[in-house]
C-alpha cells in the first residue's frame, strides 16, 4: 500500500481501539460483560445481526467459493432462505422461544430442559467445536491480509528474519482479545455496528469495480470456460467443481440448525430486550448475509476471470484458490480504498473474533466450571476467570495457526468443524418443541456430534485421501444419526415430560402486552 492507504488503515484502526476502550466504561456487571443487561433494542440489534457471521475468515471462504464454483453458491444460499426467512424471520420460529427462556448460553437452556450433566456436557462439546472451529481464523485472515495488503513474505526485525503472517497473527490476535477483554458485549455490539457500515461500504463499492473491469458478459465467458455448468448449477459434482446432493442437505440442515446453535449468534440473541426484537434481528442478518456473499463471491470469481484459474508456479494451488481474490481487489481499488477496504477487514476479523472469545469462554465458565462448584462465583471472580479463559483460547489459536496446514477447503473445515456444536442445535430445538425429549437422546446426539467429524478430522491427518468419507459426507451423517438418537431415545422413554416448559405461552403473553401498550399509545395520541 501507498503512504496515504496507511494513513486511511492507520486512523480508522485507531479509532476502533477507541471506541472499544469507551466501551469499556459502560461496561459493569457479568451480565454487562456477557448479555449487555439484556438492553440492546432494535436498530442496535439489527445493525449488530447484519454484522454477525462476516468475519474476514468468511471472507475468505465465500471468495473461494467463488473460485472454486462461480455462482453455485448463490443457489445453495437461496435454498437455504426459502426456508429460513419465512421460519425464523417472519414466526420466529424457536428463536423467540429461546428468547423467553432469558438464559445466557445455550447448555444454560439445556439444565432447564435436561439435566445438570447435559449442561456440561454440552458445554464441553461446544467449546470443543467452537475453538477448533475457529482455530484456523488467524492463519486464514493473517494470510489473506497479508496478500491483500502487499506485504513482504518475511520482516527482519532486530537481525531476525521473521514470517510475515505470523506476525499479522500475533497483531490480528492481539488486536481482538484486547477489545474484547475491554468492555465484553458491549464492545462487541457496538464494533460490530462500525464493522456493518464499513464493510457494507466497501463491499459495493469494490462489486461495482468488478463489475466495470470484466463486464457480465466477460464474468459468465469465465465461468463457463473454466467450470462450466457446475458455476451455475449446485447439483452437478465432478473432480472440477461443483457440490452434488450431499452437499447441498449438509448445508441446509446446518444452516436451518444454526439460529439455536451457533453460541456467538445466540449470544447477541440473548442481549436483546424483547422476543420480537429478536425475530426482527434473525430476519434482517439472513438477508443482509446473503447479498454480502454475493458480492464477495465476485471476488473469487472475478480473479480467476482476470488472474486464471491456473495457479503461478511459485504458489500451490490451493493456497491460489485461497487467496487469488485478494491480489486481484488489491490490483482493482484506486488509492484510498484500498486502505480503507484493509480496515474494514481488519474491522470485519476483529468483530467477529471478539464474540467467539466472548461466547466459548462464557460456556466454559458458565456452563462446565460453574456448575461443578459447591460455591457460586464471585462476580470478580466470575470476570477474571472469562478474561483467563479468553486468554487461553487466544494462544492456542496462535499455536495452532502456526503449525497447522489446512488441506480440505476452508468452508469445508468450517462446515465440519461447526456440526460438532450444531448437534447441540438439534437439542435445543426439539427440547423447546417436543415434550418427550430426553435427557439420554441429548446426550447420544452430543456424543455423535463430537466422534464423528473428530474422527474425520484426526483421520484425514493420518489416512489423507485413503480416509473413506468427504466433509459433507460426515457432516450430514452427524446430523441424521444425532436426530435420530434424540427422536428415538424420546419415542421410547416418556421421562422427558417432567422438565417440559411451553415458552410459546410466554412469548403469546409479550405479544398480547406489546399490543396493548401500543393501542394504549396510540389512544393517548
Amino acid at each position: 500500500m501507498i503512504p496515504f492507504d496507511w494513513i486511511v488503515f492507520l486512523t480508522m484502526l485507531c479509532g476502533l481501539l477507541a471506541v472499544a476502550w469507551w466501551c469499556r466504561q459502560r461496561m459493569r456487571s457479568v451480565a454487562d460483560f456477557v448479555v449487555v443487561g439484556r438492553k440492546m433494542r432494535k436498530y442496535l440489534g439489527l445493525s449488530t445481526g447484519t454484522a454477525d457471521g462476516i468475519g474476514l475468515v468468511s471472507i475468505a471462504f465465500i471468495a473461494e467459493q467463488g473460485f472454486h464454483n462461480g455462482f453455485a453458491y448463490v443457489w445453495l444460499m437461496l435454498m437455504s432462505m426459502v426456508v429460513k426467512v419465512p421460519l425464523f424471520g417472519i414466526i420466529g420460529f424457536g428463536v423467540r422461544r429461546f428468547r423467553a427462556t432469558r438464559v445466557q448460553t445455550i447448555p444454560q437452556y439445556h439444565e432447564m430442559r435436561y439435566s445438570r450433566g447435559v449442561r456440561i456436557g454440552v458445554g464441553i462439546t461446544m467449546a470443543v467445536g467452537g475453538i477448533l472451529n475457529m482455530a484456523i481464523f488467524p492463519l486464514v485472515s493473517a494470510h489473506f491480509l497479508v496478500t491483500f495488503m502487499g506485504l513482504p513474505t518475511t520482516l527482519s526485525i532486530l537481525d531476525c528474519q521473521i514470517q510475515t503472517i505470523h506476525l499479522c497473527m500475533i497483531l490480528l490476535i492481539s488486536i481482538s482479545l484486547s477489545t474484547a477483554l475491554m468492555g465484553g458485549m458491549v464492545t462487541v455490539i457496538v464494533t460490530d455496528y462500525l464493522q456493518s457500515l464499513v464493510l457494507a461500504l466497501s463491499m459495493f463499492l469494490i462489486a461495482v469495480l468488478i463489475v466495470m473491469k470484466i463486464g457480465l458478459t466477460g464474468i459468465d465467458e469465465s465461468l463457463t470456460t473454466n467450470l462450466g455448468q457446475a458455476a451455475f448449477n449446485p447439483f452437478v459434482a465432478d473432480n472440477i467443481a461443483g457440490y452434488g446432493l450431499v452437499w447441498i442437505l449438509f448445508f441446509v440442515m446446518s444452516d436451518v440448525l444454526a439460529p439455536l446453535s451457533f453460541p456467538p449468534s445466540v449470544a447477541k440473541l440473548s442481549s436483546t430486550d424483547n422476543t420480537d426484537t429478536v425475530r426482527k434481528m434473525v430476519l434482517l442478518q439472513f438477508l443482509f448475509d446473503k447479498g454480502r456473499s454475493m458480492m464477495i463471491l465476485l471476488w473469487g470469481i472475478g480473479a480467476m476471470a482476470v488472474l486464471g484459474a491456473m495457479a503461478p508456479e511459485n504458489i500451490p494451488e490451493t493456497e491460489w484458490a485461497r487467496y487469488a481474490s485478494a491480489t486481484f481487489i488489491r490490483d482493482i481499488s484506486p488509492i484510498g480504498l484500498v486502505g480503507f477496504c484493509a480496515a474494514g477487514l481488519v474491522f470485519a476479523y476483529v468483530t467477529t473474533d471478539n464474540s467467539y472469545y466472548l461466547s466459548w469462554s462464557a460456556i466454559i465458565v458458565n456452563d462446565v466450571v460453574a456448575p461443578l462448584r459447591k460455591t457460586p462465583l464471585t462476580q470478580k471472580q466470575h470476570l477474571r476467570l472469562l478474561r483467563i479463559i479468553m486468554t487461553c483460547i487466544a494462544l492456542f489459536m496462535l499455536i495452532w495457526g502456526m503449525f497447522f496446514r489446512l488441506q480440505e477447503t476452508i468452508f469445508s473445515y468450517i462446515m465440519l468443524t461447526g456440526t460438532i456444536f450444531t448437534a447441540a442445535g438439534i437439542i435445543t430445538f426439539v427440547g423447546l418443541y417436543w415434550k418427550r425429549a430426553t435427557s439420554l437422546g441429548a446426550y447420544l446426539a452430543m456424543g455423535i456430534g463430537m466422534a464423528i467429524p473428530l474422527a474425520d478430522l484426526i483421520g484425514k491427518q493420518i489416512m489423507e485421501d485413503a480416509y473413506p468419507l468427504k466433509e459433507h459426507q460426515s457432516g450430514l451423517l452427524t446430523l441424521v444419526l444425532a436426530f435420530l438418537a434424540l427422536g428415538i431415545c424420546g419415542v421410547c422413554s416418556k421421562s422427558g415430560l417432567a422438565k417440559w416448559k411451553n415458552y410459546g405461552e410466554l412469548v403469546h403473553l409479550e405479544d398480547q402486552q406489546r399490543r396493548a401498550a401500543r393501542q394504549s399509545e396510540a389512544g393517548h395520541e
